[in-house]
């Protein structure tokens, strides 16, 4: 459940100044949090339920037919013709993104229809709520994730969260205290939720923790990224050292990755390892 949308990524070499005007290169690609994670998933061989707003624009109907080209079933993707296609713009160098701008507003207007299908019975209700797995992002509204929060068809999910970006981690506040709540975010997201400011995932976690967050995945760039749940020892790992070429979608890459490592039902430490790694790889990538 999030944004489904067309990215459009400008790619630098070396570090980016205010005002200049440099050559480098352009990619257009489907994206958004909640295609990111469903894609890879697809690519590791699920089928996934995606939910989300798109237009019945062309970029609404070419994202749809795209979904399903790569494996995402999209019979409950919500289509109106009163809206544009959301769409985000990013310019990155070696450094990471400079400057982005998200031009994605579905969710916040329409995200009660989004989450239609979960309550009136086709994917689950008040009355006999879903216990599947269900990835949820940080574009839907902190009402909406309240909701989400207190429904009884949202009662007995098992929810993914991932804070979409640092503007909008707060967001997910309500959801904190959920029973079966697991967390995806970076250590600045991770200080922003918790009100601290540790220079460590693994303090960062233990803080959310605290709150009553039941698991909590923190990542830290290039440096230890660790994994810590209620009454379990917490697990750390540092990425492996590549060059940057591509670093949106890096994060999506991470949580999908976790998630199916552990439905297969590895160890944490190999879960987190190979994440950091499969998210490295991305990075890496040169488009």
């Amino acid at each position: 459940m999030g944004s489904y949308l067309w990215d459009v990524v400008g790619r630098l070499d070396g570090e980016a100044s205010f005002g200049e005007d440099r050559g480098g290169n352009i990619l257009r690609r489907p994206g958004g949090v909640g295609y990111n994670i469903a894609k890879r998933l697809a690519d590791l061989g699920y089928s996934p339920i995606i939910l989300g707003c798109v237009g019945t624009d062309h970029d609404g109907t070419e994202l749809v037919t795209q979904c399903k080209a790569v494996g995402m079933r999209t019979e409950h993707m919500l289509q109106r013709a009163d809206i544009k296609t959301d769409a985000y713009m990013v310019i990155e160098d070696d450094q990471g993104a400079v400057l982005a701008v998200a031009d994605a507003r579905s969710l916040e207007h329409f995200g009660e229809d989004v989450l239609l299908p979960l309550q009136d019975g086709r994917l689950g209700s008040d009355e006999r709520p879903s216990d599947a797995m269900m990835i949820v992002d940080g574009n839907f509204t902190t009402q909406q994730l309240g909701f989400i929060a207190n429904s009884p068809a949202f009662s007995k999910a098992h929810l993914h969260l991932s804070p979409a970006s640092t503007g909008k981690v707060e967001r997910l506040r309500p959801l904190l205290t959920h029973p079966n709540v697991t967390l995806y975010c970076n250590l600045t997201e991770a200080n922003s939720l918790a009100q601290t400011h540790y220079k460590e995932a693994a303090d960062a976690a233990k803080a959310l923790l605290d709150l009553g967050l039941k698991r909590a995945l923190v990542t830290h760039g290039a440096q230890r990224a660790c994994d810590a749940e209620q009454g379990c020892d917490t697990v750390s790992e540092t990425p492996k050292q590549v060059d940057a070429h591509l670093i949106t979608g890096a994060g999506d890459v991470f949580m999908a990755t976790h998630i199916h490592l552990t439905l297969e039902g590895h160890d944490k430490h190999f879960a987190l390892r190979e994440s950091l790694d499969a998210a490295a790889d991305h990075i890496a990538r040169k488009d």
